[in-house]
């Protein structure tokens, strides 16, 4: 099910509610920029919906801490989990990401009250094949070290805007993504020295792409 431009801001808590309990074997839930739902309709999908696959809550602005905990509780068989343009999340909620241990995707652009703290409760999924931090601001070697030492099969890293990551970071992801990173943003990390593509590519042969975001 997906929410398109036109209808998004026309779906509710009851919305939601009436179609996850219609449809308990909904695998896949696009609520992309349906800024009227709240916690509630995450509590519905969390408990309605136990083998929901993929979930995106792009711009669900009044999700809140405790409609994320929701989810990651009840909705163990994530797959993929989208979350872009959430800035309202903090670390009690996006830690608890970790306990989806079948997640293989995530999306965390603009997540800007996340801290190495939360990041290294997510590193605990371990299946993790595509993972964007873009202008997660607070995020530094610390975390994205135990991030490498724990996911090694990503193939796409988004590190956009990042100013706390350093060359220590791009030593660790090389030593464990070496032979799967193939996409990898680092525009505007002004703490790792060198970011031409003709390092990156030394320190990942894989590379084939370089910008995530324009």
């Amino acid at each position: 099910m997906a929410c398109t431009r036109h209808v998004s801001g026309m779906v509710t808590d009851s919305g939601v509610k009436q179609v996850v309990l219609r449809c308990t074997s909904l695998q896949t839930l696009n609520l992309s920029g349906c800024k009227n739902i709240t916690d509630t309709a995450l509590r519905f999908i969390s408990t309605s919906l136990p083998n929901l696959k993929s979930l995106n809550l792009t711009r669900c602005v009044r999700a809140t801490d405790t409609g994320l905990k929701y989810v990651t509780s009840g909705c163990t068989q994530l797959e993929e989990l989208l979350l872009y343009a959430l800035s309202s999340f903090t670390d009690e909620s996006l830690a608890t990401i970790g306990r989806l241990s079948h997640l293989r995707v995530l999306d965390l652009c603009g997540m800007k009250h996340l801290t190495d703290q939360g990041l290294q409760g997510i590193a605990c999924c371990t299946h993790l094949i595509s993972l964007n931090l873009s202008w997660c601001v607070l995020i530094t070697d610390q975390s994205l070290i135990t991030v490498a030492s724990s996911c090694h099969y990503l193939e796409l890293l988004s590190l956009h805007g990042i100013r706390g990551v350093t060359d220590a970071s791009m030593a660790a992801l090389s030593a464990s993504c070496v032979n799967t990173l193939h996409t990898l943003d680092v525009n505007g990390c002004v703490g790792i020295e060198d970011r031409s593509h003709a390092h990156l590519k030394v320190l990942f042969p894989k590379l084939t792409c370089f910008t995530v975001h324009k």
